[in-house]
């Protein structure tokens, strides 16, 4: 089907007859027609000129929302890698954390072993030493005690002797000095 422009309504003649229509109301109706035309063809150009321009953005908007979807499923993506990664280093530091308490547990429970096991040789030392120092106390006194005993008994002989000496007779007296300074 040709296009029809206003051009060629206002050039169209038509052939004259006998009961035809009357040339004025044609002449007019054409004009008219043509005007309606020229004007619907170019609210049509630019109606086209608005769906192109419409398009474009619309074809700018749908690249901006697959940018977008892209970047939304690129940050979904990160933040899900990085929860995971957040998650696996949480594990691993607790997993850290719990194998040095369980290093530091076992240094301080062989830590404490060691130094109960060390109280336990100093008591014992203590124990040797307090009981063999009660023993040597207990000797020398014992030995202190005879030493007083043999004194207080020489002691006591030696006053009888005294006093069975008779003052006048100073023999006996000086036999006993005399022993005394062989000594």
């Amino acid at each position: 089907m040709a296009e029809i422009t206003p051009v060629d309504v206002q050039n169209k003649q038509f052939r004259r007859s006998f009961r035809g229509y009357h040339p004025s109301e044609v002449d007019e109706f054409l004009d008219t027609a043509t005007k309606t035309l020229d004007g619907l063809i170019r609210e049509n150009e630019a109606l086209k000129e608005q769906v192109g321009e419409l398009s474009e953005r619309v074809e700018q908007y749908r690249g901006i929302e697959d940018t977008l979807q892209h970047t939304l499923v690129i940050a979904q993506e990160t933040a899900d890698e990085v929860r995971v990664n957040a998650r696996k280093e949480a594990q691993l530091i607790l997993a850290e954390a719990r194998a040095e308490a369980e290093r530091v547990k076992d240094r301080s429970e062989r830590d404490l072993r060691d130094i109960r096991g060390r109280a336990e040789d100093i008591r014992a030392q203590m124990l040797e030493y307090v009981s063999r120092s009660l023993a040597n106390t207990q000797a020398q006194m014992e030995i202190l005690r005879t030493a007083q005993t043999e004194l207080d008994a020489s002691s006591r002989t030696s006053r009888r002797e005294e006093s069975e000496v008779e003052p006048e007779s100073g023999s006996r007296r000086e036999d006993w000095e005399g022993e005394r300074d062989d000594d």
